[in-house]
């Protein structure tokens, strides 16, 4: 997992997606990008770091979820 250089007004090059999805290309080993906040944008390569983010926003530190790939 790592913290991306992505400026919020790059999110319209990226394409969105469900949880199930997501889950679906953590499997085959696909990059998924998290945006946990406005200026805040993690990649995740596997099903653990992702579940671990998903945690942290089940207990309200991020104020955002949004799920995508590049």
């Amino acid at each position: 997992m790592n913290m991306l250089n992505i400026e919020p007004s790059d999110v319209k090059l990226l394409t969105p997606i469900s949880e199930k999805d997501a889950l679906e290309f953590l499997k085959e080993n696909t990059e998924v990008i998290l945006r946990v906040s406005a200026r805040e944008f993690f990649g995740v390569d596997n099903v653990n770091e992702y579940e671990s983010k998903k945690a942290l926003k089940d207990r309200g530190v991020y104020n955002t979820w949004e799920l995508y790939i590049d």
